[in-house]
């Protein structure tokens, strides 16, 4: 989980480890691609805010796409509500999925599930579950890196 802000990062920790997410955390996007050199563990996926100081969400998902060995790790970004959301420049990157913050515990479990399960959810950024999200689960092996800087997340 990568986010300049302690609350977000323990907001979103909390949510994914009830969920069976193993989360490792980074306090920036730098600070995030050096866990993620200097580790053996492979990650499920990496979750990331738009706008970080230092690195954005695009510039750490661009860095993490250089890296062969990242290259194939999907990507999650979070955009802050009225935030300008280029998902042209989203899927050149390779981002799998998009969501608007503030982000509801069941929509970000709908599409956590559709991106580490390799479905599109069709329509718009936003997918609607078709039933209950809570009897989805998460494989209890995943691994997330997160990036969030919004206070409220």
């Amino acid at each position: 989980m990568v986010d300049d802000n302690t609350t977000n990062r323990e907001i979103l920790r909390v949510r994914l480890t009830s969920w069976g997410a193993q989360v490792v955390e980074a306090e920036d996007g730098p600070a995030a691609l050096a866990t993620m050199a200097q580790t053996d563990t492979c990650f499920d996926v990496v979750l990331t805010d738009m706008q970080m100081p230092e690195m954005d969400g695009l510039t750490l998902g661009r860095a993490i796409r250089q890296e062969d060995r990242f290259k194939d790790i999907p990507l999650m970004m979070m955009t802050s509500l009225g935030t300008q959301n280029n998902c042209g420049e989203l899927a050149e990157i390779g981002f799998a999925a998009s969501l608007t913050k503030p982000v509801r515990p069941s929509e970000l479990h709908t599409r956590l599930t559709d991106v580490l399960s390799g479905t599109k959810p069709a329509g718009s950024e936003r997918s609607r579950p078709e039933s209950d999200p809570a009897s989805r689960s998460l494989n209890c092996n995943v691994r997330i890196l997160l990036a969030e800087d919004n206070i409220t997340n």
